[in-house]
């Protein structure tokens, strides 16, 4: 697979059982599984439609990976989902997705992010190393945002945006490390 440069899975359907991908690793419905897709060559991905869970480390190390077009109903980017894919610049995480999992982007070159305001959980270092980072807006309130474990942003570089009134409330949770926060 390393020749391909344009993944479409769009039409796919992953279901559970068969055989093993990769050792012990099997299939569950609607998942993209633990480290199925780690360190492959492809520039863009097209998700399947059907998918609502993208697990730990499933598509880590894909350096030349750039696009993802994302399924609408996907709620979970597991943990070290996409960190180290050295190419990933821009994201759009879909306001279906209601948990970021630890290290999900970590050492990715993203400049900008939006949190959909949907999303309930962010985990330690989701945005980890992102030496790149310098925004984060956040749509979720942080009544909705319940969880929201230490970025390891540059608090000083990085600004975050918030919900109009949401400033102070904020500013109690991880995110008050940061030096600017602005509320829009």
């Amino acid at each position: 697979m390393d020749k391909i440069r344009r993944l479409d899975l769009a039409d796919a359907n992953i279901v559970a059982g068969g055989n093993a991908y990769d050792g012990n690793n099997r299939t569950s419905d609607n998942t993209i599984g633990y480290i199925m897709f780690r360190y492959m060559n492809f520039e863009e991905l097209i998700l399947p439609k059907t998918v609502t869970k993208i697990d730990n480390a499933s598509l880590s190390w894909c350096t030349a990976l750039s696009k993802i077009i994302w399924p609408e109903n996907l709620s979970v980017i597991g943990g070290e989902a996409f960190a180290y894919c050295n190419n990933l610049s821009e994201i759009a995480i879909p306001e279906s997705v209601n948990t970021i999992g630890f290290c999900a982007f970590l050492n990715c070159p993203i400049e900008t992010i939006t949190i959909p305001k949907n999303v309930q959980r962010i985990e330690y270092t989701a945005f980890g190393q992102c030496s790149k980072l310098i925004e984060i807006h956040i749509k979720a309130l942080p009544s909705t945002l319940t969880s929201i474990g230490s970025t390891l942003a540059d608090y000083e570089k990085v600004t975050v945006y918030v919900p109009m009134g949401t400033k102070e409330e904020y500013y109690l949770t991880e995110l008050g490390n940061f030096k600017t926060i602005i509320e829009e």
